[in-house]
């Protein structure tokens, strides 16, 4: 068995376990589709189409209203999944990536393997084959949990995405706060080979999510343009710290700040006595929008953006409905 032989069946090791990953996910989003369609009738192909079709009656009762909380949750699950896939897909799906196979091994311990049978008759080395496969997967996983970082999303930081992040006022906002720890994850596990160089250089981690959120902070010169600019102060919460920055109130639509681009702030994790823990890592922010200096660096550059439909009393209606308003073509 030669080095190419090794490095088939190392690609057939690291392609079937993609695959699986990728089997998984669209068998759980087949089966929100079956409940959707199950329990209302709907037969849509993505999770805005399928909102779409359960749009407010005239007069909803409260029978509705039950419906229609039962439908976003199950919506926002699919939509959460189809992410992961999304991001997973990107992948080219006949061939594994350079830090995929740097990661499992680089074919050296394959090789080794290979080695000790190099003297055998070529039949005798086809009964190898199998063996080898199974071995090399086992050290594929076993090596994959030794080197993975551990990559910690706190419990305060999934508390900030629904609060501060969840309402304007003190920055962008997601349009689907509760997806956001499961996309911020998935992403983290497509970069985990890049993981350590990134938290101890710049820290920061961006990937394109399909709406996203609204990135509502612009520099102050651009957000005094917006129509109607009304400018004021907030304050915003820098971790112990309370700082008052700019604010800019706009006749604007919420959807004029409309974006796909996830912004993520990863770190090396510290121990009490602040000394770097080896392989262990903590997201510190997760944000709609472009990477921004700290807000306690901003000195009046930047301002906080509060958009016409931006009300706390209009954002239950704000995120799943505009969501349909945009692909009904009213917004």
């Amino acid at each position: 068995m030669n080095r190419k032989d090794i490095k088939k069946i190392v690609r057939e090791v690291l392609l079937e376990n993609r695959n699986n990953e990728i089997q998984s996910l669209e068998n759980k989003i087949a089966g929100i589709k079956t409940t959707i369609s199950e329990e209302f009738g709907i037969e849509e192909n993505d999770p805005d189409s399928t909102l779409l079709s359960h749009m407010s009656p005239d007069e909803p009762d409260p029978e509705w209203h039950r419906k229609h909380a039962r439908l976003t949750s199950l919506a926002n699950k699919w939509e959460t999944l189809q992410n992961q896939l999304d991001i997973l897909n990107r992948i080219d799906p006949n061939k594994p990536s350079k830090g995929e196979l740097e990661r499992q091994g680089n074919y050296r311990r394959g090789e080794r393997i290979a080695a000790a049978t190099a003297g055998r008759a070529p039949a005798l080395q086809e009964t190898y084959k199998p063996s080898l496969k199974i071995i090399l997967k086992e050290m594929f996983e076993q090596e994959e949990a030794s080197n993975t970082p551990n990559v910690e999303f706190p419990d305060w930081l999934e508390n900030k995405i629904k609060t501060v992040h969840g309402e304007p006022g003190q920055g962008s906002i997601f349009s689907n706060p509760d997806s956001v720890k499961n996309i911020v994850l998935q992403l983290v596990k497509e970069k985990q080979n890049e993981i350590a160089n990134i938290a101890n250089t710049t820290g920061t981690l961006k990937t394109n999510v399909a709406n996203i959120g609204y990135d509502l902070v612009l520099p102050t010169e651009e957000a005094n343009r917006l129509p109607d600019a009304n400018t004021g102060t907030t304050t915003k919460v820098e971790g112990p710290n309370k700082i008052e920055v700019p604010l800019v109130q706009t006749s604007a639509p919420l959807s004029k700040f409309s974006t796909d681009q996830l912004t993520v702030i990863v770190r090396p994790k510290k121990d009490a006595s602040g000394t770097v823990i080896p392989n262990e890592y903590i997201i510190l922010s997760a944000f709609p929008g472009k990477d921004l200096p700290r807000t306690s660096e901003w000195n009046g550059k930047y301002s906080i953006i509060k958009p016409n439909a931006a009300s706390p009393s209009s954002l239950q209606e704000g995120f799943t409905m505009s969501r349909w308003k945009k692909l009904a073509g009213i917004i």
